[in-house]
């Protein structure tokens, strides 16, 4: 009988420990993910929102962890970005969970081509800003056909309807929204969370973690920027991957 040698496996990866989590990044974030692990079964037990983890998260740069150095981020590569969301999901799963629309709209950005909307974009996510999901809507929207609906009123761009499974738009600065223009046009652009207009609630009650906050969100004439407005298909190479 012939025996093949192989290399071992590398078993800190299946005892539950990444092999890179010695790091000088991981160094920099382990004292927030300890504080967010000491929090995270009182909140769970006590449904108690991750309002004050986020804001330690950005407050530490952790959400500007892709945006480039230019832009005020770390710009990190993403092996390092998954290696410290599973470093933080250990912490607290549902705080992971919560700025999976925020990252995702990086990554979006980071495939954009050079120019303002870029600019502005990454600028803010670098000073520490984030953003939540609000695509998905219930069973009475159509494929590539929103009942969101984005049109002009008074010379600016408005948006009305609701949305459903809005992860992490609670704690967000800006929602990404995808809706359905007056010609039909399926658009996204962004809203900010402290417009009038927009209520979130959080009536989450499917399965899955309870304080994402991936509830319902309601936009009466909330405002949003023309040149914020991006028609068709925005989704950057490895997106369904990513997600």
């Amino acid at each position: 009988m012939t025996y093949i040698s192989a290399p071992l496996p590398n078993l800190s990866l299946l005892w539950g420990r990444d092999a890179r989590e010695n790091t000088p990044l991981h160094e920099r974030f382990s004292a927030v993910f300890e504080k967010i692990r000491k929090q995270a079964l009182q909140a769970e037990l006590n449904r108690e929102l991750p309002f004050e983890q986020i804001r330690l998260l950005k407050e530490s740069g952790f959400t500007a962890l892709r945006v480039p150095v230019a832009h005020g981020g770390i710009g990190a590569s993403l092996e390092d970005l998954f290696s410290l969301i599973t470093a933080l999901a250990k912490a607290d799963s549902n705080v992971a969970q919560a700025l999976r629309a925020h990252f995702g709209f990086v990554e979006h950005l980071l495939f954009e081509p050079d120019g303002p909307y870029r600019t502005k974009w990454l600028d803010r996510l670098g000073a520490g800003q984030t953003a939540g999901a609000a695509a998905a809507e219930g069973p009475a929207s159509k494929r590539d056909l929103f009942s969101t609906t984005l049109s002009q009123r008074d010379g600016h761009w408005v948006i009305n309807g609701s949305k459903f499974f809005t992860t992490g738009s609670l704690y967000a600065d800006w929602l990404t929204v995808t809706g359905t223009t007056e010609d039909g046009q399926t658009v996204k652009t962004l809203a900010a969370r402290n417009d009038p207009g927009l209520e979130i609630v959080d009536d989450w009650d499917g399965v899955g973690q309870r304080l994402t906050a991936s509830g319902t969100a309601h936009f009466r004439d909330v405002h949003t920027e023309d040149d914020d407005l991006r028609y068709g298909n925005t989704a950057f190479p490895y997106s369904q991957a990513f997600f």
